[in-house]
């Protein structure tokens, strides 16, 4: 609050309003970045063609971790359980229970059995998201208001 009274100004700071006002910004921008992370990852994971439909795609997804304050974090991060599959790869699968595996290539009609596979081979595009992060990402768009 300003006032201005016999040649004096006076200025009155309202610091529950300044503290609303930050952390409004302050969640607003994580939100941004983690939107813009979670599209990243999307397009990583198409762009690898990693998986066959689009459910683990759409599984990636991003939550505020505890109330909105001046310090709001989110995580981004796949919902579906085969993406940490997909995300980190395997090693060479065996068989637990049977002689073979059993499996229906990308793509094919038909089953495969075998003694073991070479596994999967690491996606990283989750990885890819967070090393592409730049301040960038936290900024309004030009014409985009926080308030």
């Amino acid at each position: 609050m300003i006032s201005v009274s016999a040649g004096q100004v006076q200025l009155k700071l309202d610091h529950a309003a300044i503290q609303r006002s930050a952390t409004k910004t302050s969640w607003q921008s994580a939100q941004r970045a983690a939107t813009i992370s979670r599209d990243r990852a999307r397009a990583a994971a198409r762009r690898k063609d990693l998986i066959n439909t689009g459910k683990g795609i759409q599984s990636i997804t991003f939550e505020r971790i505890g109330p909105p304050g001046l310090i709001t974090t989110y995580h981004v991060r796949p919902t579906a359980w085969y993406m940490r599959i997909q995300e980190v790869g395997t090693g060479p699968i065996y068989p637990v229970r049977a002689q073979f595996l059993r499996f229906k290539p990308k793509g094919k009609n038909y089953f495969v059995f075998a003694r073991r596979t070479r596994g999967v081979p690491a996606g990283r595009f989750m990885r890819e998201a967070r090393n592409a992060i730049t301040q960038a990402d936290f900024l309004p768009l030009s014409g985009d208001r926080l308030g």
